[in-house]
């Protein structure tokens, strides 16, 4: 779609789209490097980054996806998670990273 013309419609249709991915992915990055910040530091960077006011919502399902482990794992992951991961690498967990999701998961009922 780039570089053609597009219809008004169209090209807000078009931004909307990609404003989904955009939030997708920032939510992805934040949960990335929550889980290697570990909780204490993860927190910290949450409250710094005032990242409760940034509107992005990370789906209850997509932190449970991420503690399985391997195959199961990837098969449940969303394209732009997974391509996310294929780009920087694999996350390098802290030791408690399932506590630093759990903030997320707090942040996501609250």
């Amino acid at each position: 779609k780039t570089g053609e013309k597009m219809a008004h419609d169209d090209l807000l249709e078009y931004m909307r789209m990609r404003l989904g991915q955009v939030e997708e992915l920032a939510a992805e990055i934040v949960l990335r490097v929550i889980q290697e910040l570990g909780p204490e530091r993860g927190q910290e960077l949450l409250d710094r980054a005032e990242f409760r006011n940034w509107g992005i919502e990370i789906d209850p399902e997509r932190l449970e996806i991420e503690a399985l482990k391997g195959h199961a794992r990837r098969v449940k992951m969303s394209t732009v998670a997974r391509d996310l991961e294929r780009t920087v690498g694999r996350v390098r967990p802290h030791a408690q990273a399932d506590l630093a999701r759990d903030l997320l998961a707090a942040r996501a009922t609250s």
